[in-house]
């Protein structure tokens, strides 16, 4: 995630740049909405930091005009109008937050972070099926907000499954990557599988007769 002030204020401007570099934060600074549009294209999940009253073309104009050709961008407004009126315009064009001024730098770090923790937790989710999700960083499989649990052996061979989804494994590859310290039996793992689409009903395993199983 790169991360762009739009503040015509120069000492905010560079103060903000240098203190989120000292946070380990990749940063660009922008003088002007106009000065951004000419220089730079975001990508999907950048973090624009934009004060309200630009000259010129404002904040909310900028945004309104970077809608029509960008979607997920995250927009953090900075300004000193604290009416209604205004926060309600931000989040209208679909801000992330909105942060009155004065404010600490600290403050404005937590609400980055809090975006950075969404997306990673947005980019650690799978559809496998239906509306079933599964939550890599977690290690859980979630129906309509509920965890659906598989025994350990059953998760590990689910995520096998997963990473090498539509690819044919074979039973042999199978036993020797989740039970390669003891013998286990072409049946044992058929148990398994049958034990995992029982819990998992839109999940399409498909047995390859003398070959093994494919996760589809």
């Amino acid at each position: 995630m790169k991360i762009y002030i739009i503040e015509d204020e120069k000492f905010l401007r560079e103060y903000m740049q240098k203190f989120l570099t000292l946070k380990g934060f990749d940063s660009d600074v922008f003088v002007s909405a106009e000065d951004f549009l000419k220089n730079t294209t975001p990508h999907k999940n950048d973090c624009l930091i934009v004060d309200v009253k630009l000259p010129k073309k404002s904040g909310f104009d900028l945004i309104d005009t970077l809608n029509k050709s960008f979607s997920d961008l995250n927009v953090i407004f900075i300004s000193a109008m604290k009416n209604i009126e205004n926060i309600a315009k931000g989040f209208e064009l679909g801000a992330s937050d909105y942060i009155k001024k004065p404010f600490e730098l600290d403050e404005l770090v937590i609400r980055i972070n809090h975006i950075y923790k969404e997306h990673s937790r947005e980019d650690s989710l799978v559809h496998i099926c239906d509306d079933i999700l599964f939550d890599k960083n977690k290690k859980e499989i979630i129906y309509k907000g509920q965890i659906l649990y598989l025994s350990p052996v059953q998760m590990r061979l689910f995520e096998l499954l997963l990473i090498n989804r539509n690819k044919p494994l074979s039973f042999e590859y199978i036993i020797e990557v989740l039970w390669w310290d003891r013998q286990v039996s072409n049946a044992t793992l058929s148990a398994h599988i049958n034990q995992i689409k029982r819990k998992i009903p839109c999940l399409s395993i498909k047995n390859i007769r003398g070959i093994g199983y494919i996760l589809k």
